[in-house]
C-alpha cells in the first residue's frame, strides 16, 4: 500500500484546528490521538483533550502550556505552530467530515500493518494458523471499528418531520414549494414532487421524441430557479447543446442559428438570452467521449460543493462505456444503473438517466411507452423509482381514438395534433401514476 494513500495531513491540521474556534466539538467526535498520522497532530490532539476534560478554554495559551509541560511544545513548531492551526481553520461545522477522514486513514493503516504482520510471519515460518490469526484479528479489528451508519427511526422520523414542516411554513406563505427539483411542467411536478433526491428517474422515448429536450428543459427551469445541475451529454456534442439552449431560451429555430441563417430581430431575442445563460454558473456540462459510469459519479461528486449541485442528468443511458466484466448490454446496463442508484441514494442527489426504448412500441396500436419497453427493462424497473415515458403521437401519423383524444373526448385539430406530447409517468414508488400532456415546439425543440 503507497505512504501517501494512508493519511490526509491536510484533515489532520483542519481536525486540530476546530477545537480553537469551537472547544465543545471535542466532545462530539470520537478521535484518538492515536488515530492521527503525524506525530505533532497525535500531541496537539492529546492537549485539546486534557484542556476540554478540565473545563479550561481552548487556545494556544492553555494548550501551548500542556504541550510545553509535556516537552513536546518545541518538537511541533512552538506557539507558532499552534496559531497556525488556530487560523487554518475558519468553522468547527467541518469538523466530523474531518474526523471521519482522520479515522478512516487510521483504520486502513491498522488493517495495513495487521496483515504486514501475518505476511512476516509467514516468511519466518511460523505456520499457517498463527498467520491466518494474526490476519483475521486485523479484518475483525477493521470491520468492527467502522464508523456506524445505524440510526434510530425516530431521529429519521423527526428529520423529515422537520424538512416538511418548513416546507408546509413557506407555502403557507404563498410559496410554491416542492420536496425535489422542478422539471418546470406543472402538472407533472404535481404529480412527483418534483425529481426526488435519492433516486434514480428513468425518462425513456423512442427517437426524436423528445426526451433529450425534456432534459435539457429541465436542466434548465431547475438553474433558472435556484438549484445546481450537471449534465453529461453522451451523445451531443457542445455545440449542439449551446445551440438547443439557445434556441430554447430565445425562442429562435435551431435550424437559423445552426446555419447563422440570422435576421436582426432574431439577433435581438439571442443577445437576452446569451446573457441569461451565461448567468447560470451552477449549470455544469460535459461531453467527454467514453465516460464511464465511474467517471460521471466522480465528477459530479467532485464537482459538487463548489456547484452546490443537487441534479445529475445522465443522457443518455446505453452510451456510458460498458464495465470491463461485461460481456453484452444487458450486464452492462444492469451495472451502470446500479451504481448510479447507489450513488444517489449515498450522495442524496437526484439522479435523471435518459433511456432509449426498444422497438416493440412501434409494433402496436397504443404506441405509447410501457416500462416493458425500456431496454435491458429489468434493471431500470428494480432500481428506478420513478419511470417516465415521453411520446408524440404525430411522428406516428393522425390521432388514435380513444388514445390520443383529450379527457374530454374531443379530436385535436392538425396544430393541436403537431404540439401534443405526452409524458407519462409508468412508476412511482412515491405516489401515483399517470401521464401529463405538454406542448412540443419543434423548431426550438422545447416541451413545456
Amino acid at each position: 500500500m503507497k505512504e501517501h494513500s494512508t493519511h490526509d495531513l491536510e484533515a489532520e491540521r483542519a481536525l486540530c484546528g476546530a477545537p480553537f474556534v469551537r472547544r465543545d466539538v471535542i466532545g462530539e467526535l470520537e478521535v484518538d490521538a492515536e488515530d492521527f498520522y503525524h506525530p505533532a497532530h497525535q500531541y496537539v490532539w492529546r492537549a485539546l483533550c486534557d484542556c476540554f476534560a478540565a473545563a479550561e478554554p481552548v487556545d494556544a495559551v492553555t494548550v501551548g502550556n500542556r504541550l510545553r509541560a509535556a516537552g513536546k511544545l518545541e518538537p511541533i513548531g512552538g506557539l507558532q505552530y499552534l496559531s497556525r492551526l488556530a487560523l487554518s481553520t475558519p468553522t468547527a461545522d467541518n469538523a466530523p467530515h474531518y474526523a471521519a477522514i482522520v479515522k478512516q486513514h487510521a483504520l486502513t493503516r491498522r488493517l495495513a500493518g495487521g496483515l504486514s504482520e501475518a505476511l512476516a510471519a509467514v516468511h519466518e515460518g511460523k505456520g499457517g494458523d498463527a498467520s491466518y490469526d494474526k490476519a483475521q484479528q486485523a479484518l475483525r479489528e477493521y470491520e468492527t471499528k467502522q464508523p456506524g451508519t445505524a440510526i434510530p427511526i425516530g431521529r429519521v422520523v423527526l428529520e423529515r418531520v422537520k424538512e416538511l414542516s418548513e416546507i408546509a411554513e413557506r407555502r403557507a406563505k404563498g410559496e410554491s414549494v416542492l420536496t425535489g427539483i422542478p422539471t418546470g411542467i406543472e402538472k407533472l411536478d404535481e404529480l412527483l414532487g418534483g425529481l426526488q433526491p435519492g433516486i434514480v428517474t428513468a425518462l425513456g422515448g423512442r427517437p426524436a421524441m423528445g426526451k433529450s429536450a425534456l432534459a435539457l428543459g429541465i436542466a434548465d427551469w431547475a438553474t433558472e430557479h435556484g438549484h445546481g445541475v450537471h449534465v453529461f451529454s453522451l451523445e451531443d456534442p457542445r455545440r449542439n447543446y449551446a445551440e438547443r439552449v439557445l434556441g430554447r431560451s430565445s425562442r429562435v429555430p435551431i435550424q437559423d442559428i445552426r446555419a447563422c441563417n440570422l435576421t436582426q430581430g432574431q439577433w435581438h431575442e439571442l443577445r437576452p438570452a446569451i446573457s441569461r445563460i451565461a448567468a447560470r454558473p451552477r449549470w455544469l456540462y460535459e461531453d467527454r467521449p467514453g465516460l464511464s459510469v465511474q467517471d460521471i459519479i466522480r465528477s459530479a461528486r467532485k464537482h459538487r460543493r463548489e456547484n452546490r449541485t443537487e441534479l445529475v442528468i445522465v443522457d443518455y443511458l446505453q452510451l456510458i462505456r460498458w464495465p470491463k466484466h461485461a460481456t453484452n448490454l444487458h450486464q452492462a446496463i444492469q451495472h451502470n444503473v446500479y451504481c448510479l442508484a447507489d450513488a444517489a441514494m449515498a450522495d442524496e442527489l437526484a439522479y435523471l438517466a435518459v433511456a432509449q426504448l426498444n422497438r416493440n412500441v412501434e409494433h402496436r396500436d397504443d404506441k405509447r411507452p410501457r416500462a416493458s419497453d425500456f431496454r435491458e427493462s429489468g434493471s431500470i424497473e428494480e432500481r428506478c423509482k420513478c419511470v417516465l415515458g415521453i411520446h408524440r403521437g404525430s411522428k406516428y401519423g393522425d390521432p388514435e381514438e380513444g388514445i390520443d383524444y383529450p379527457r374530454d373526448g374531443r379530436k385535436p385539430s392538425p396544430e393541436e395534433w403537431e404540439h401534443q406530447v405526452d409524458i407519462l409517468v409508468l412508476k412511482n414508488n412515491q405516489g401515483e401514476t399517470g401521464y401529463v400532456r405538454a406542448r412540443w415546439d419543434g423548431p426550438t425543440t422545447r416541451v413545456y
